[in-house]
């Protein structure tokens, strides 16, 4: 039997393991995939049961993206570009990291709407976390050249600023300011999740027709999205995006792409608020 995890902190809201398990009943292999919950003293550790074989694949969700790195014997060059790893298996006598989530991002939602964007015009990135080097390097990968990103602590906007030099960082207390000319807004942030959340926006009004993609899925819209969607803009969550990177760390460990049936999203939205 082999044995899979998702290391994160906090974890309840994770599909992966339902996902993945249903993969496993899918293509008739012994493999099961669980939870776990731990601090950022214990990464080491759980890195080294890859390398001894205990664990045959791990997948990284926040906060530890990037803290999982200085464990990893081997990055791939989307690993290495993003410096975030969300996928670690075992290759060649090395513990690897991969980048799954810039697949995830791409295949889920970004060739369905390239059409749609004028590479040239502005796309507002909120947030500094784990996931979004793995956006902008998508977006820039589609020859997207105009990138403005805002955190409300600057500096960790400016630190990933460094990696790309397509980025403009702004102040979190601006955003409004720029929504007249942006064509799409990509939210990275947990802002939405909770009732109460204050919009980023101070109340500015969304052009119509501006394209708002969400990371989170569950709930299926946070409040900011409905907010967003009521002024007229075009709302996506980020539930394709986590069955696309999933659908490429189980090929990565098990050389079988799966399928994404409609039985599969259907158990997933079903488990989402």
């Amino acid at each position: 039997m082999k044995k899979f995890v998702i290391i994160g902190n906090p974890l309840s809201h994770s599909l992966s393991p339902l996902m993945q398990n249903y993969w496993f009943k899918q293509n008739n292999i012994a493999g099961e995939y669980g939870k776990l919950e731990l601090e950022e003293q214990e990464l080491k550790n759980i890195t080294n049961k890859v390398k001894t074989g205990e664990l045959t694949g791990i997948n990284i969700t926040i906060p530890f993206k990037q803290k999982i790195i200085p464990f990893v014997e081997h990055l791939t060059e989307a690993a290495q570009k993003t410096n975030s790893v969300n996928t670690l298996y075992f290759e060649k006598g090395k513990v690897c990291g991969d980048n799954t989530d810039i697949y995830g991002f791409q295949s889920g939602f970004l060739n369905k709407i390239t059409k749609k964007i004028d590479n040239k015009k502005k796309i507002l990135v909120l947030g500094a976390g784990g996931v979004t080097p793995s956006i902008i390097y998508a977006l820039s990968q589609k020859k997207i050249v105009n990138i403005v990103l805002a955190n409300r602590t600057i500096a960790k906007a400016e630190a990933i600023q460094k990696q790309f030099s397509n980025v403009q960082v702004i102040p979190w207390n601006s955003l409004k300011e720029h929504l007249r000319d942006t064509a799409m807004i990509v939210n990275t942030t947990s802002l939405g999740m909770k009732t109460d959340d204050p919009t980023p926006f101070n109340d500015a009004p969304i052009n119509k027709g501006t394209i708002f993609y969400d990371v989170i899925y569950n709930p299926d819209k946070t409040t900011l999205a409905k907010s967003i969607q009521n002024s007229g803009g075009e709302v996506f969550n980020g539930l394709e995006m986590l069955i696309y990177q999933g659908e490429r760390a189980f090929e990565i460990w098990t050389g079988v792409k799966p399928k994404i049936t409609n039985e599969l999203i259907s158990l997933m939205k079903a488990e989402i608020q």
